[in-house]
């Protein structure tokens, strides 16, 4: 397999993965992060400002490895900062004007609902059924959010889709 494509599918795990974070969760996440990003370029700088230092004691082929994996470290830890806050941003954009809707028990079974609805959109026998087809008529109305109940009605877990 590539790197390009273990890349990829690295990505879109740690997408799926971000997606059942509930919506404050990820806010709190992204505001950590970018504070992150500014101290991982002082810390960034000052690793470089050290290397610098310690290149003027190595040999020229020491110095150009040296270099390399300063510069790799630094770019590396630029993007994953930027595409981490950019995702967040995304999905706190989304998250204002998308849909809620509700997975929860109900007398024949379990019922999808509009938060704002008193009524079901669907109905099923099952919850694990009711999981798998609620996901797709959710996901189908992106941006919006699935909140899936437990039995006794409390919360179990929240899926964000994005537009």
């Amino acid at each position: 397999m590539s790197t390009q494509k273990r890349e990829s599918n690295r990505n879109s795990s740690n997408d799926r993965r971000l997606q059942d974070i509930p919506v404050t969760v990820r806010d709190a996440t992204a505001e950590a992060i970018l504070q992150a990003r500014d101290t991982s370029s002082q810390a960034i700088r000052s690793a470089l400002d050290k290397t610098a230092e310690v290149s003027s004691k190595l040999s020229t082929g020491q110095k150009v490895a040296v270099g390399v994996g300063a510069v790799g470290a630094a770019v590396a830890a630029g993007f994953a900062a930027k595409r981490l806050a950019e995702g967040a941003n995304r999905r706190k954009a989304s998250a204002k004007n998308s849909v809620v809707y509700h997975l929860e028990p109900c007398e024949e079974g379990w019922r999808l609902r509009r938060a704002t609805a008193d009524r079901a959109e669907a109905r099923f026998d099952t919850k694990k059924r009711a999981l798998t087809e609620a996901r797709e008529l959710v996901s189908e109305r992106a941006p919006s959010e699935l909140i899936v109940h437990l039995a006794d009605g409390s919360e179990q877990t929240r899926h964000s889709y994005d537009a």
